[in-house]
């Protein structure tokens, strides 16, 4: 069976019928991926449903679809904010993809004292999320905010319940919360200093077992647990 592609569109249909637009989606539907009148493909808008749809007219500058039937959103049990440490450039963005397919709400890069400054492209990172969602059947795109230092973001989510992943922490159980924020540190690890603010935040501390883990892949770890174990 041919793959059927997933596309995210700037608004849900408003009728039977959907008129592409955007220069960019019309160029991978027409000279990228090659399809034809008659294929079928699926439009989603940003936390809306899909529609699975015929491909009806292919022009210069749009492509009409015609809607068949709505297949209902994918459920996230949980609204889950993911704090990173800035790593380097690709490890961050395997980060936002993986977390993206794994259904992160918000994700935000933070500095902290070990962290290794680099440039933080946010266009580039939410192309490569909404690729991955795309791809992974997800609806609501991820929020990806520009970097933080760790005191403003302990500060701006004070209300919500907060983790933290240390080496040193209790076991991993089971979160009862339905919106929460956890944090990972940089490869250095958290510092003292880090570790202080976290005390003073009263934010709870876990671990992820003894292995002594890569920053990005206790990332996708933590996050597939805190949402779907």
């Amino acid at each position: 069976m041919k793959k059927i592609h997933r596309f995210l569109v700037t608004q849900p249909p408003f009728g039977p019928s959907i008129i592409i637009e955007d220069t960019d989606l019309v160029h991978l539907i027409k000279n990228v991926l090659k399809l034809n009148v008659g294929e079928k493909c699926i439009v989603f808008s940003d936390g809306g449903s899909d529609y699975l749809s015929t491909i009806e007219v292919i022009e210069k500058k749009s492509i009409t679809l015609n809607i068949e039937s709505i297949i209902p959103k994918k459920n996230i049990p949980k609204k889950i904010t993911a704090c990173i440490s800035i790593t380097k450039r690709d490890n961050f963005e395997l980060v936002v993809q993986k977390l993206t397919e794994i259904g992160i709400k918000t994700i935000v890069p933070i500095i902290s004292e070990h962290t290794i400054k680099q440039s933080i492209r946010i266009d580039r990172l939410q192309k490569i999320s909404d690729e991955a969602l795309e791809q992974s059947g997800g609806s609501s795109r991820v929020n990806i905010s520009e970097p933080e230092t760790l005191l403003i973001s302990l500060e701006k989510r004070k209300d919500l319940s907060q983790y933290y992943f240390d080496m040193g922490g209790g076991k991993l159980s089971s979160v009862s919360e339905k919106e929460l924020v956890f944090y990972i540190g940089p490869e250095g690890g958290w510092s003292e200093e880090d570790n202080t603010l976290f005390k003073e935040h009263g934010v709870k501390t876990c671990s992820l077992g003894e292995t002594v883990l890569r920053a990005e892949t206790a990332a996708i770890i933590a996050s597939y647990k805190l949402i779907w174990d």
